[in-house]
């Protein structure tokens, strides 16, 4: 048979087994894991710091696309350069990290918020790939460099970096909840079988 011992924040399970001769033969307490469930579940894994990175960068890739934009087109028909490569791969370069930033973004928001591995992994890669050869790139390697260029690279690829370690601790933090909450389902399955059943094991 169960009975219930303790208030609503603490409570036990009793198990007592019975023989053919309806005596107890053991009793065993657990701890009920469903008093500690809505711990669990409304226990935040969300990263502050990352939320307040990403608002920030968010910021300053408006200004990086709109400001870099605008001297890569200058660039194209204004300058003249020495390497046709240069020439060929600077807007390209420029498009991709444009749109591959959009889709970081939302990867890292939506992931953050939600507490979901898969978006927070691909937020993580697309923050390493393509984005920091790509500002790595648009920093440091151009031919035709104007003072702001490795300014705002720089910068930029500082917020990445800060971005790639809080992200995988939010990550391990995110996984290390939906283990335990996993274990705890695991636990009170196994405390909630049929008395019929404790009853078989102990005997």
């Amino acid at each position: 048979m169960f009975r219930r011992r303790g208030g609503a924040g603490y409570q036990r399970l009793r198990v007592a087994a019975t023989d053919s001769t309806h005596h107890d033969v053991g009793v065993t307490y657990r701890e009920n894991p469903s008093a500690d469930r809505s711990r669990y579940a409304s226990e935040i894994s969300s990263s502050l710091s990352l939320q307040i990175l990403i608002y920030y960068n968010g910021l300053l890739s408006l200004i990086y696309f709109v400001l870099g934009g605008g001297l890569v087109i200058e660039k194209l028909y204004n300058y003249r350069f020495e390497s046709e490569l240069q020439r060929t791969v600077l807007a390209p370069i420029f498009i991709s990290w444009a749109i591959a930033e959009v889709h970081r973004f939302y990867f890292g928001y939506k992931g953050n918020i939600k507490e979901m591995v898969p978006h927070m992994c691909a937020f993580l890669l697309m923050t390493v790939f393509p984005q920091m050869f790509c500002l790595a790139f648009l920093a440091f390697f151009q031919e035709h460099q104007f003072p702001v260029d490795p300014i705002l690279g720089a910068i930029h690829i500082a917020f990445l970096a800060s971005e790639t370690i809080v992200g995988y601790n939010g990550i391990k933090a995110i996984i290390n909840k939906r283990t335990a909450q996993f274990f705890r389902v695991a636990q009170e399955e196994y405390l909630l079988r049929p008395a019929s059943e404790e009853h078989a094991r102990l005997l």
